[in-house]
């Protein structure tokens, strides 16, 4: 939680990854046998996340590159 309130106070964009690997928790084994590397499918979920934060922030536009459509 500091880390998010530091960013809040210096208008650092932050994005908490937590709530969306909590909402598929047991769907499919998101993290590798150590538990705290994510799976394939952590990785696919988290980029999406990213991605969709970096658009909705204004960080990245999609009409610069055509190969964003993978992530959508």
């Amino acid at each position: 939680r500091d880390i998010s309130n530091f960013s809040d106070e210096n208008n650092i964009p932050f994005l908490d990854l937590t709530p969306f690997f909590k909402k598929y928790k047991g769907e499919d084994n998101l993290f590798v046998v150590d538990n705290q590397h994510p799976s394939k499918s952590g990785n696919e979920i988290a980029a999406k996340q990213i991605f969709n934060f970096l658009i909705n922030k204004k960080l990245i536009s999609t009409s610069d590159n055509k190969n964003f459509h993978i992530l959508k």
